[in-house]
């Protein structure tokens, strides 16, 4: 098990964004196991019946996967907008103060066996921003790869660079190798990483914050366990020098096209004008 990993005022934390806090419920898996999974919202995407997977909840999150020859598909659990984040909402990510949203979680990887060849493997931080267009993109922290999964012709570890894969709605950032068999904690700028992909822009939203096992083509058996999974929100100060910038970024944050947006936006300048100074 984990050591334990405490956010402190977790509990006092009011509901919503507007201040510093913990977004998100049950991240260190502490309620009936029922609560559990309602929070953790496990889930699998494009594996078959052959495949054997499974994530239970006791005291942390414990996933199983085996797959075979040529399945493809993922296996995820974490914080979904409708069911983990507090404020049963999607999480403003650009306004008149922009939020910076920090994520720390402990993950143990039991075992992983693979084949070797054209295998694609790899276990991620991953997370769902919904943009104003109605296009969900996905920004992935990759913490451990299979060899073939970090040659991927559209990404650059094989040339130096951190980037596993870009392309479509994806980009799959390299961050970590994490060892077999230990314990290891987190703490991840998880706005510096989606504003790298996608320039974080006016009315994007995030949706969920969760972990995930993806494989593809070759079998593979891993298990894996992930407990104290805190999404971390605070406006940056940073900003407060620069008044034109946080005015900008109010009108900008509500929509365009009349005259009450534009009253939303000021309301929106007068809400954190007294931050500065």
């Amino acid at each position: 098990m984990a050591a334990a990993h405490s956010i402190s005022g977790e509990q006092d934390t009011t509901q919503g964004i507007d201040g510093c806090g913990v977004l998100n419920i049950d991240g260190d898996v502490s309620l009936p196991a029922s609560e559990d999974e309602k929070y953790w919202n496990p889930h699998v995407v494009g594996f078959t019946k052959a495949a054997v997977w499974n994530v239970s909840f006791t005291d942390e999150a414990l996933i199983i996967l085996e797959t075979v020859s040529g399945g493809s598909g993922h296996v995820a659990t974490g914080m979904w907008w409708t069911a983990g984040f507090k404020s049963r909402a999607k999480i403003p990510l650009y306004g008149p103060m922009p939020l910076k949203v920090y994520v720390d979680f402990d993950i143990k990887v039991d075992s992983i066996e693979y084949e070797t060849g054209n295998e694609w493997l790899r276990i991620a931080l991953a997370c769902a921003v919904q943009r104003n267009d109605d296009p969900v993109v996905y920004t992935e922290m990759d913490l451990w790869d299979s060899p073939n999964t970090q040659r991927h012709p559209k990404g650059n570890v094989h040339l130096g660079g951190d980037i596993i894969y870009q392309g479509g709605n994806v980009v799959e950032f390299k961050i970590d190798q994490i060892p077999i068999g230990e314990w290891k904690h987190y703490a991840v700028d998880l706005t510096s990483y989606i504003d790298r992909a996608w320039e974080i822009r006016p009315h994007d939203r995030l949706e969920s914050v969760y972990i995930v096992v993806e494989s593809s083509s070759k079998p593979v058996k891993v298990v894996m366990r992930i407990d104290n999974l805190w999404i971390n929100g605070g406006q940056e100060t940073s900003e407060t020098h620069d008044p034109l910038g946080i005015v900008k970024r109010a009108l900008e944050s509500s929509t365009c096209g009349d005259a009450v947006p534009v009253e939303s936006g000021i309301t929106n300048f007068v809400k954190i004008i007294s931050h500065v100074g």
